[in-house]
């Protein structure tokens, strides 16, 4: 992850993610319908420390404007209610959004209706995350706060994927 929305105190660190097929067979879906896919997360430190490791139910949208309802809507795995899915967003070759859900008593505003993690697989230089940053549609007018770039990252072995 690279960055994240709406802005929160934090300390700049570079944490490896890696998005996976679940090892959990069940099935998702949509209450409109549409297939989940269920993805397991993992979150490794910069010394390859397992941080975390969880499994949930994701969307792929092409459009800002898909987001929030796809945020909004209900979510199934197998007979059980999932309240924690995320709504991806890719954006090219290198960078990716995960949208999640913020409820309005844990401050959703008009500008920042949703928390939004950027993720990238080669990581750049402060200044090339920060134009990329200001110039995607989903982002503008919000306040991010950059976590992981060349400047402050310290590479894992011979990859540099994040």
């Amino acid at each position: 992850m690279v960055a994240f929305y709406p802005m929160a105190s934090h300390q700049p660190a570079c944490i490896r993610f890696s998005f996976t097929k679940s090892p959990v067979n069940v099935k998702c879906s949509y209450a409109d319908g549409r297939r989940a896919n269920s993805v397991q997360v993992s979150m490794t430190s910069e010394k390859g420390e397992l941080l975390e490791r969880y499994s949930m139910p994701m969307r792929v949208v092409d459009t800002p404007e898909e987001v929030m309802p796809s945020l909004e809507i209900g979510c199934k795995c197998g007979n059980e209610e999932v309240n924690d899915h995320a709504v991806v967003r890719i954006i090219n070759d290198n960078y990716f959004i995960m949208f999640h859900y913020i409820t309005k008593e844990s401050s959703r505003t008009e500008t920042e209706p949703n928390a939004a993690y950027v993720f990238a697989k080669e990581v750049e230089p402060q200044r090339k995350l920060s134009k990329f940053m200001s110039n995607v549609d989903d982002l503008k007018g919000r306040k991010g706060a950059m976590m992981c770039y060349t400047e402050n990252f310290n590479g894992y072995g011979d990859e540099n994927e994040i």
